[in-house]
């Protein structure tokens, strides 16, 4: 009997020979494919999502400026309108002080002219000084004798001394007795009306007051 009948030689396998299962686990795993519709949706979509924040944002930017720029224009509107009511107040002003300077020279004009415009101011005076004792008309003295003679009997019924005061302007007076002076020249009546049509006249420094009438 042939002994080497169906005998095989055994041998090592060699360490290269991978198994079929071996070469499976072994290959390199190739990345899924994306269908071509469904990139363009991805692509689509991002762009979509960009696109929106890009807006908001834009929006949102001009929002603050159209806001800041809103504030500054109602700035400047109400500076305008303060500048506008401010632009009226000192034109008004100036035209009443405009016109209160003209009627001071058309008093002046009018004294000049006709000499007795002074006595209504006289009289008003003499009124308002009251029944004080030792009264004292003092006048410019270009006024002295024209009071005299067309108040004489205003003057006697309380004795009143005229007196010279080169101080007063012509058309002027002040009426001064024990109780105080009533002031009725030309600049304290000017001042005067000119307070209650609300111009402010420039100050002026008032003249020395007469002095109070001693008892003769």
């Amino acid at each position: 009997m042939d002994n080497n009948q169906g005998f095989q030689r055994w041998q090592f396998a060699t360490l290269s020979a991978d198994t079929p299962s071996q070469r499976r686990s072994g290959e390199a795993q190739e990345p899924p494919t994306v269908p071509e519709d469904e990139l363009a949706k991805i692509r689509s979509a991002a762009q979509a999502e960009g696109y929106a924040a890009g807006f908001a944002s834009g929006r949102a930017d001009a929002a603050d400026a159209v806001a800041a720029e809103a504030a500054h224009l109602r700035t400047l509107a109400g500076a305008l309108d303060a500048a506008r009511v401010r632009l009226l107040e000192d034109t008004a002003q100036a035209l009443l002080v405009l016109a209160a300077d003209i009627a001071q020279h058309i008093l002046r004009a009018e004294l000049t002219c006709n000499p007795a415009a002074l006595l209504p101011a006289v009289r008003e005076a003499m009124d308002l000084a009251g029944n004080g004792a030792h009264p004292q008309l003092f006048l410019n003295p270009g006024d002295v004798d024209f009071v005299r003679r067309h108040l004489a009997d205003d003057l006697a019924v309380r004795d009143w001394r005229l007196t010279e005061d080169a101080r007063i302007e012509p058309g002027g007076c002040r009426a001064v007795n024990a109780d105080g002076t009533v002031d009725a020249t030309l600049a304290a009546r000017w001042q005067r009306a000119a307070a209650a049509l609300g111009v402010r006249p420039p100050v002026v420094a008032p003249p020395p007051a007469s002095p109070v009438p001693e008892d003769a």
